[in-house]
């Protein structure tokens, strides 16, 4: 089954468009609203509640106490944020600056501030105003604010805050309709998983230790992966807090004038003082083994579906093709859904995505072949039962044999 390869930068938000532009002519015609490390601009329609702007200063809270965000002080120092109410009014906004538009949230570094003023190099947001902003502004803005402030972090922290964050939001979108499935997640620990089970324990702890010592290795996309994973275990909880404080602690010792190899060293060097690398390693792989796994979310939705829950397996495949629409396992479980429900011209559509996805064409043929069946078109029923003999004798000939002389029978 083929999965997307993994990407060292967030598809959606994380790429920084630093950009030079002029102050805004019109600015005072916005309404104005300051909070403790914010300045927002909305448009004349924004019907925004109070509640939207404190919420927005204790979700970033912790990142400014951390890493020294600019904030609580005059307001020349605070970040500003312009919020429209509509696509036209940000794309307007964007247009009068010469950058580009086309997403919803759009990230600035402002380099125009006086020199050694309190704007300088300042963040500036443009965004459409909605329901998830200030749910998803907190992790919008870390990484470009850690971007922007250290050129050159180690490669693996970079790498693994960005999979991370970009896992986060994805489940932070799909949370609301797919409850917390989180397929994306589960893959990368099937891929670990598979990893460690064809080299062995010892030498994916080795290089799990090279990359926390600043070290590199030939395969990329592993690399990749298990910089995610190292991430990913320091935020868990279920190992106490001190992984994650290590973590965060080490952020505002990046230096910006400093090289990758330099701030991976000093990385390096901080997480010797305060971790066990063996024990860290150790438990690590454990947390890897015990996690959720993409074949798991297939057993539960197989299972489901078995048991006749059709709501909750169609939602977990669901959750699964909103990440991997090309997921031939779900399309095929998409297809017997709907079978079951009686809609069989959509049950037909999904088998054909499968098919064209790669999935096994004698299983598919066979339930296609049924649902054709079942909606009275015999003509293609017989093709389809045909078609899953001949792939695949020894497990549907006797199957589709019967069915095939009722067929001839009906003709």
């Amino acid at each position: 089954m083929k999965k997307p390869a993994l990407s060292a930068f967030i598809l959606y938000l994380l790429v920084p468009l630093f950009a030079v532009f002029p102050e805004t002519p019109d600015i005072t015609s916005y309404k104005k609203t300051e909070t403790g490390y914010y300045l927002f601009h909305t448009d004349g329609n924004s019907q925004l509640p109070s509640s939207f702007f404190t919420g927005c200063d204790k979700n970033t809270d912790f990142y400014n106490n951390f890493l020294r965000f600019p904030g609580k002080s005059t307001s020349d120092e605070k970040m500003r944020i312009f919020l429209f109410d509509s696509a036209e009014g940000l794309e307007a906004f964007l247009k009068a600056r010469g950058l580009p538009g086309g997403k919803p949230v759009n990230l600035f570094l402002n380099k125009t501030a006086q020199a050694g003023s309190f704007g300088e190099g300042r963040l500036e947001i443009a965004a459409v105003e909605d329901s998830v902003f200030s749910r998803d502004f907190r992790i919008n803005c870390f990484y470009q604010f850690f971007r922007s402030s250290i050129p050159s972090p180690p490669k693996w922290l970079e790498a693994g805050i960005a999979l991370y964050l970009e896992e986060e939001l994805k489940i932070s979108a799909a949370r609301d309709i797919y409850k917390n499935t989180a397929p994306g997640k589960a893959a990368i620990f099937s891929q670990l998983a598979k990893l460690i089970k064809q080299q062995g324990k010892e030498k994916t702890g080795g290089q799990i230790k090279d990359i926390l010592t600043g070290s590199t290795y030939a395969d990329t996309e592993m690399y990749l992966t298990q910089s995610w994973v190292i991430v990913e275990f320091m935020m868990d909880m279920k190992y106490g807090p001190s992984y994650s404080r290590v973590l965060w602690d080490s952020l505002p010792l990046l230096k910006p004038a400093s090289d990758s190899a330099g701030n991976s060293r000093m990385i390096a060097d901080y997480f010797s003082q305060w971790i066990d690398i063996p024990l860290f390693t150790e438990r690590l792989l454990a947390f890897i083994d015990e996690s959720e796994k993409l074949e798991d979310i297939y057993a539960k939705g197989k299972k489901l579906y078995e048991d006749g829950v059709l709501t909750e397996a169609d939602n977990i495949f669901s959750s699964i093709l909103h990440e991997y629409p090309d997921d031939n396992f779900s399309l095929y479980y998409k297809g017997l859904i709907r079978h079951s429900q009686g809609k069989y011209d959509e049950a037909i559509e999904y088998y054909s995505l499968a098919l064209s996805s790669g999935g096994d064409a004698a299983l598919i043929s066979y339930a296609a072949g049924l649902s054709f069946y079942a909606k009275g078109d015999t003509g293609q029923a017989g093709f389809f039962l045909k078609k899953a003999a001949e792939h695949s004798p020894e497990r549907f000939k006797v199957h589709t044999e019967p069915l095939l002389e009722v067929i001839s029978g009906l003709k």
